[in-house]
């Protein structure tokens, strides 16, 4: 029972929205600790604070380019002592959008995740499905109507909806999270435990994951014959 609450706690801070909780973790305290001297860590601080703050507001090409000008001035891994790079990286490659976001998708994502937050399931699920028919790049619309899907109770949709974002960006999280509530829903441990593996390869740093992951390895443990 526990790996299931678990399971679901994680999942269903997925929807529409990434919020600043998503981010890798050591990101948000990075930022909300900033020192006052003008000095390299402040600017990181800076520049996270902007990226998590456009992320919240879901601007996409703007949250891409600061993240990207955070890993440029890390420097290589042996010079990121602090893993301010290997954050902004893992945002770059697990979160954000694989391809541009235009200002017009990124308006109808906007509008889509206003009606889903204010409890209109079927009119936000239209907004997405004429986004994803319109953008068929933009994994995102699909993520966000496994989300709705998944408040409906439309299981198989939601899977549907995951695979297909994968099919768009195989290193997308947050539609291997929605395998994870998949493969629990049919009982499917081995593959509950392969869609949380991919997910933690993606993203270290996550805690949430990690937890997961070895409460669903315990569980494996303790079907085996002895």
């Amino acid at each position: 029972m526990a790996i299931v609450v678990l399971a679901f706690t994680l999942l269903f801070t997925i929807p529409a929205s990434l919020w600043l909780s998503a981010l890798p973790a050591g990101a948000k305290a990075a930022a909300a600790t900033a020192p006052k001297s003008a000095s390299p860590s402040r600017n990181f601080d800076q520049l996270y604070r902007n990226a998590e703050l456009e992320m919240g507001h879901l601007n996409f090409e703007k949250a891409r380019k600061l993240y990207q000008e955070i890993d440029k001035l890390s420097g290589p891994a042996s010079a990121d002592k602090q893993g301010t790079g290997k954050k902004a990286r893992i945002m770059l490659k697990a979160y954000l959008p694989l391809y541009p976001v235009s200002q017009t998708c990124n308006d109808m994502y906007k509008q889509g995740d206003v009606l889903m937050r204010s409890q209109n399931p079927h009119d936000a699920l239209a907004v997405f499905t004429d986004l994803a028919n319109r953008y068929p790049k933009f994994e995102w619309a699909q993520t966000a109507m496994a989300a709705l899907y998944m408040r409906m109770k439309d299981t198989e949709s939601a899977a549907q909806c995951a695979r297909r974002a994968l099919s768009i960006n195989k290193n997308f999280l947050q539609a291997w999270m929605i395998l994870i509530h998949d493969a629990m829903v049919h009982n499917d441990l081995d593959g509950e435990i392969d869609a949380a593996t991919q997910a933690l390869e993606l993203d270290p740093t996550s805690t949430e994951v990690r937890s997961l992951l070895y409460s669903l390895k315990a569980e494996k443990n303790k079907q085996l014959p002895d």
